[in-house]
């Protein structure tokens, strides 16, 4: 155990994933970016900048985008398709069926995927089990999510350039203050629609 501690805290290990991760191509980002939809445990933010680091801006960018996309409508169209029917057909879901979910408008459902700190995952199961329109839920999801990714990307280039200056740690202080009171908002906003 200590020396597999030992492994992982070295750089060398890490150089060595990481040139193994760039033997697989643009599937490995790809498949890491679309997995977290499926697992919301996995850091999406984390993911990406991976992404960007390994893979360089232009590419890592490509492939989060392509893998969080997929992997949102993947999950939105299972929960739809297969588990909302399930769901419908027992008993104890008669009553509920009859309740409506509450529903955000198309621009909100936008505004709610362009956040970082929005929980999507979550946002993907209830959009499924809603009358949400699929096509307008596919029309959204690949244009909010390359906004997205370029808030991160802009996080990481920006960090990466301003990190030794006083000027850029302000900046992005509050740029992410900024974003949490967006998430805060929406937190609320929904919490209301309830």
């Amino acid at each position: 155990m200590r020396d597999l501690l030992m492994d992982i805290s070295s750089i060398e290990f890490w150089l060595n994933v990481l040139e193994q991760l760039r033997s697989f191509g643009l599937l490995a980002p790809l498949c890491l970016a679309c997995l977290e939809s499926f697992f919301p445990v996995l850091p999406l933010l984390a993911i990406i900048t991976f992404n960007l680091a390994v893979y360089g801006i232009v590419k890592g960018t490509i492939a989060s985008w392509i893998g969080t996309t997929l992997g949102n409508l993947l999950v939105f169209v299972i929960v739809r398709k297969i588990i909302k029917p399930i769901f419908l057909k027992t008993k104890k879901s008669t009553q509920i069926s009859k309740k409506r979910i509450p529903v955000l408008n198309e621009f909100n459902v936008f505004l709610i995927y362009c956040c970082p700190f929005a929980p999507g995952n979550l946002f993907n199961v209830i959009l499924g089990f809603s009358d949400f329109k699929i096509s307008s839920f596919f029309k959204l999801i690949p244009v909010a999510k390359i906004i997205f990714i370029f808030i991160i990307v802009f996080f990481n280039v920006m960090g990466y350039r301003f990190s030794n200056s006083w000027q850029g740690w302000i900046f992005i202080g509050i740029m992410l203050a900024i974003f949490l009171l967006i998430k805060r908002n929406f937190d609320f906003q929904f919490k209301i629609k309830e």
